[in-house]
């Protein structure tokens, strides 16, 4: 079930962010000022982290040791791209807004998928 939610959330990811640039979905100009300061690099970032949570994924459903650290590497650039931009003055503002909430509680759950998959490879459950 995990795998599945984070390959159908990983691809609704890209595809909202596709959407969010072509301006086909309205944002509130915090958001807009947010994603027009993107550099190639946080859009390069982005993509690394979504391919580390499929593959995660991925071995999480096939029930490898692996997953955890491609899943745990997901989380932990996440996080130094969170607190890179949180230092950011465009940033700051659009992650106050209400619609950011979606940001902090995917990060909450991957940090919960890390965890799960840990404990299963600490009880020998991933092979």
């Amino acid at each position: 079930m995990i795998a599945i939610i984070y390959i159908f959330g990983g691809l609704w990811g890209l595809l909202s962010l596709v959407l969010t640039r072509l301006g086909t979905i309205a944002i509130p100009p915090e958001m807009k000022a947010y994603y027009e300061g993107l550099t190639i690099i946080d859009y390069g970032v982005t993509v690394i982290v979504t391919l580390l949570n499929l593959t995660g994924a991925i071995l999480l459903f096939r029930l490898r040791s692996k997953a955890v650290g491609f899943l745990g590497a997901a989380v932990g650039i996440s996080a130094l791209s969170l607190f890179y931009r949180l230092f950011t003055s465009e940033s700051s503002e659009a992650l106050a807004t209400p619609g950011s909430s979606g940001m902090v509680i995917g990060f909450v759950v991957s940090v919960a998928v890390v965890v799960y998959a840990y404990w299963l490879h600490s009880r020998s459950i991933l092979r």
